[in-house]
């Protein structure tokens, strides 16, 4: 049993010693180039949670682009003069006046 247990510790640290390799290596948060510095195991660690928020973020904004949802609101106004102010404020830069225009269409 104790030979089994002492087994099952060393394949555990094995396992546990090639995923602080894997992310070492993976590390993307080095100053120098990578040819004068190490991978170090917390550097891999961020650089695999950054790619995975990544991923998520990717996964997400994608869904949200896929979904369309169309939402159409319609308030009747009440007024029945024949007259009707609409006030607006816009600014436009190097544009003369003349070239603007204003339409309004009533449906009814």
């Amino acid at each position: 049993k104790s030979c089994k247990h002492r087994q099952l510790i060393s394949y555990i640290g094995r396992a546990m010693s090639s995923v602080a390799k894997t992310l070492q290596n993976l590390d993307q948060f080095r100053v120098v180039s990578r040819d004068l510095t190490r991978g170090t195991l917390t550097g891999g660690f961020f650089t695999a949670f950054a790619y995975a928020l990544l991923v998520l973020l990717l996964i997400a904004e994608v869904a949200a682009f896929m979904r369309t949802t169309y939402n159409t609101n319609v308030v009747m106004d009440a007024n029945n003069e024949a007259l009707m102010q609409i006030n607006f404020d816009i600014t436009l830069f190097d544009l003369p006046c003349k070239y603007l225009k204003l339409g309004v269409w009533d449906k009814f």
